[in-house]
């Protein structure tokens, strides 16, 4: 777990903290998780004074369970590209 990110209220181990941990739990780089977070397309993710980005492990689970039943996951076109289903 990322060590610098500190949430100003205590929420538990459940919370993913930045985009390069929650890109590291949906198989994305830091930059591609701003970029989709940014699009819309990952919305289970908010914002806590500024920048960095939060996600609860569960909401991002049963969002990821939900895209992948309805064949709308991440996914990488043949140039390498991150794409999300809209």
């Amino acid at each position: 777990m990322n060590t610098r990110c500190k949430p100003p209220v205590p929420v538990g181990s459940h919370l993913l903290c930045g985009a390069k941990e929650i890109g590291e739990y949906l198989g994305l780089s830091a930059r591609a998780t701003y970029y989709l977070v940014d699009k819309g397309r990952i919305p289970p993710v908010f914002r806590m004074g500024g920048r960095r980005i939060y996600s609860q492990r569960d909401a991002l689970h049963t969002w990821l369970a939900e895209q992948m039943r309805s064949g709308h996951a991440i996914g990488h076109d043949s140039s390498g590209s991150t794409t999300a289903a809209r």
